[in-house]
C-alpha cells in the first residue's frame, strides 16, 4: 500500500512497554511483544508509589526523521537518565508520506522529577537546539498523566 502509514515503536526502557500496554487505548497505539519479553498478569498498581507519564508529540519532514530519532536516542534520552526520579521512556514513530510523527513518553516518579527536567513551567516542551532545526511542527504542551496500573515485564 503506497502512502499507508508505517508504525514503528522504538523501545528505550522496557518498563515503559508495560505501562503503555495497559494505556494504549488513550494513546491510540498498537503494541507488540518483542522477543524475550512477555506481559504477566500481575503488575504495577497505584498505591503509595506514584508514576507520572509525560507525553509529547512533534513532527519532522520525512528526510529529517532519522536524524531526529538519532538525536533522541543518542543525546536526549541518555541525558534524561541522569535525572533523579526518571524511570525510562519510549520514542514512538509513525512514518507517513510527507512527514513523520514522533510521540515521546517518559516516566517520572513525581512532578518534582518532571520539573527537574522541564523547569517550573513543566508543561512547556523542552528542546535541544538541534531538535528545533529538525522539527517541522510541535505540540505546544507536554501532557502529564498519573499512571494507575500497568503490567510488569518478565523475561523468558
Amino acid at each position: 500500500m503506497s502512502g499507508a502509514p508505517r508504525h514503528q515503536v522504538v523501545p528505550i526502557d522496557t518498563q515503559l512497554l508495560t505501562i503503555l500496554g495497559s494505556h494504549q487505548h488513550w494513546l491510540g497505539l498498537s503494541l507488540r511483544v518483542y522477543a524475550g519479553i512477555a506481559f504477566s498478569a500481575a503488575g504495577y498498581e497505584k498505591g503509595s508509589e506514584t508514576m507520572i507519564a509525560r507525553v509529547w508529540r512533534g513532527w519532522t519532514r520525512t528526510e529529517d526523521a532519522d536524524a531526529y530519532e538519532r538525536l533522541l536516542r543518542e543525546v536526549v534520552y541518555p541525558g534524561l537518565q541522569q535525572i533523579t526520579g526518571y524511570h525510562g521512556g519510549y520514542i514512538l514513530r509513525q512514518d507517513r508520506k510527507d512527514e513523520t510523527e514522533f510521540v515521546t513518553v517518559n516516566l517520572f516518579e513525581s512532578l518534582d522529577a518532571v520539573q527537574a527536567f522541564a523547569g517550573p513551567d513543566y508543561e512547556v516542551p523542552v528542546f535541544e537546539p538541534e531538535a528545533r532545526r529538525l522539527l517541522s511542527k510541535v505540540e505546544p504542551i507536554a501532557r502529564h498523566y498519573d499512571v494507575k496500573k500497568a503490567p510488569q515485564l518478565r523475561w523468558e
